[in-house]
């Protein structure tokens, strides 16, 4: 299935579709509509699933563990968007759960493992 026949079908699903915002999000992110989805790698996949999860404009969006099994480069990539996405257009009281190592790095705050941990 190529991304353009997904988004005709996902978008039939939702009243709120917003087919220029979906096609916008590919662009940003470097995916064809015609690139067929079994052939993306993980990272794109993860990218077009939030293009979907987006395109309706929904008024509350929970995404569980949106970044699992990415390479470090592609779950920074992807928060960014994330982040960029929620701060432009909604109020949002961002919450990170997961490994302490992954939630540091969103908050730029990382350190190696021979520093004492900071409290909180």
């Amino acid at each position: 299935m190529t991304c353009k026949a997904l988004r005709r079908f996902v978008g039939s699903f939702y009243p709120t579709w917003n087919k220029a915002e979906f096609s916008r999000l590919l662009e940003v992110f470097a995916i064809t509509e015609d690139s067929r989805t079994t052939e993306l790698s993980g990272g794109m996949k993860a990218k077009l699933a939030l293009s979907i999860d987006l395109a309706p404009r929904p008024e509350v969006l929970l995404l569980d563990e949106p970044n699992a099994g990415l390479a470090p480069v592609a779950q920074r990539e992807l928060m960014e968007i994330i982040v960029e996405k929620v701060s432009a257009a909604w109020l949002c009281a961002p919450f990170f759960i997961g490994p302490r190592r992954q939630s540091e790095s969103l908050r730029g705050t990382h350190r190696h493992h021979s520093q004492k941990p900071n409290a909180f």
